[in-house]
């Protein structure tokens, strides 16, 4: 994500929330003109204002020339006292590679933030709890489209089986998703584009088909709706208003909707890119 992808009330909440502590640790790690970093975390802070004026500059649409010559006007510094063209250049190189990534991590942290608020949360699952060993989900069926041409309780899981519970699947997810309202929807967390239902539900399929991996996880563009695609065909959804007919779409289709097990455990603040503001 870009800064200018942000609107103005993102932006003070990114800023406020991570942008100018953040900018201020990597001043002191990756630059430190006034030589404090070894006082860390007493200094903490002494970076402050200056990641202020650079974040605010940056929103303005400072380039590489404008924000080295608000450092080299800044009273602050001696002239020429760590503000060569190369401390400019590297310092310039670890803003913009820090920028987007804190920017992505607020915005997915926020994301998260409102989908675990929503008031309606259903694990969707085949799995039959009245067989279910132990009280766990597992009822000794299969778990996946490569279990087909496999034997459960001495019965062939075919093709035609899998398709027909895909099918459950798909049919009571498009039912959630209009009876909510959503009709565009981000995937993973990337607010520049969005996608149809018919589309989020091909990405779907290929999700249960485990053609592009587990936990992939989809919004509608309000934060009012989401579908998290988990390990063994579990899935969960999440919406503002109570899906009473998607929940009857998926029992008359045979699935076995949860109420009790929201919000999805795939809705997590952690990131798998946190970027080090620490020198190494």
């Amino acid at each position: 994500m870009r800064l200018h992808d942000l609107t103005k009330d993102e932006f003070a909440r990114w800023s406020s929330a991570h942008g100018y502590a953040e900018l201020a640790q990597l001043l002191l790690f990756r630059w430190d003109p006034d030589g404090v970093a070894n006082d860390y975390p007493i200094s903490a802070l002494d970076y402050h204002s200056e990641a202020q004026s650079i974040v605010l500059g940056l929103w303005m649409g400072d380039d590489r020339e404008v924000f080295a010559r608000r450092l080299r006007n800044n009273n602050r510094f001696a002239p020429g006292s760590f503000l060569t063209d190369e401390s400019i250049e590297e310092l310039w190189g670890h803003l913009t590679r820090w920028l987007p990534l804190s920017i992505f991590r607020w915005w997915h942290e926020f994301m998260v933030e409102g989908l675990r608020a929503l008031p309606f949360h259903c694990h969707l699952i085949k799995y039959d709890p009245d067989r279910s060993v132990n009280g766990h989900y597992d009822d000794g069926s299969w778990t996946a489209i490569s279990d087909v041409g496999r034997e459960f309780d001495g019965i062939v899981f075919t093709m035609d089986d899998y398709l027909a519970t895909e099918r459950a699947h798909l049919d009571s997810l498009r039912a959630m998703a209009v009876e909510s309202g959503a009709t565009r929807f981000r995937v993973e967390s990337d607010r520049s584009s969005t996608i149809g239902l018919d589309e989020l539900l091909d990405q779907v399929r290929a999700a249960l088909r485990e053609e592009q991996g587990s936990g992939y996880w989809w919004s509608s563009e309000d934060l009012d709706f989401y579908v998290n695609v988990g390990y063994d065909y579990h899935v969960y959804v999440g919406s503002r208003v109570d899906c009473v007919e998607g929940l009857q779409v998926a029992s008359g289709a045979g699935l076995h909707p949860r109420l009790g097990d929201g919000p999805s455990p795939y809705l997590t603040t952690e990131v798998a890119a946190r970027p080090s503001l620490r020198a190494s």
